[in-house]
């Protein structure tokens, strides 16, 4: 009896669990599509959940998650609030151990293109919505 009642209760809390993470994303989706409505931004939603714009085009290659990319960078959030707290913005990465927004949104992004990325929570850094403004400068 007590093995079924350890399961039901693993059930419900998985359940749960989902549930909640499902909502997550419908008001992440939601936030961002409210943002880029307001802004007047026309980005398109990639397959993986987030949002994004390329505003210009670069002319070289386009990095892969085994590599490392040097991008210029400027992180914030909805409310303009600016998460990242040095004063350079240029950054060396490696993408397969970055937050899984740049793994998924800078291999869209050739040398020498630059654009945004708008992350739900689950592809930054889990407490709120993140827009990236990005360069991608050269790969390693």
């Amino acid at each position: 009896m007590k093995k079924i009642l350890l399961i039901g209760f693993v059930l419900i809390v998985a359940f749960a669990c989902k549930e909640e993470q499902r909502y997550s994303w419908e008001i992440d989706d939601e936030d961002i599509r409210e943002y880029l409505s307001e802004t007047g931004i026309d980005a398109i939603k990639h397959d993986a959940g987030f949002y994004y714009i390329i505003e210009r085009k670069g002319t070289g290659e386009f990095p892969r998650l085994s590599d490392n990319v040097e991008v210029k960078t400027l992180g914030y959030t909805l409310d303009s609030l600016e998460i990242q707290s040095d004063n350079d913005p240029v950054r060396m990465i490696p993408l397969s151990n970055s937050i899984t927004g740049w793994q998924y949104g800078i291999p869209l992004f050739d040398i020498g293109s630059k654009g945004k990325l708008f992350l739900p929570r689950s592809f930054g850094y889990g407490s709120e919505v993140i827009i990236f403004e990005v360069e991608v400068l050269q790969i390693w």
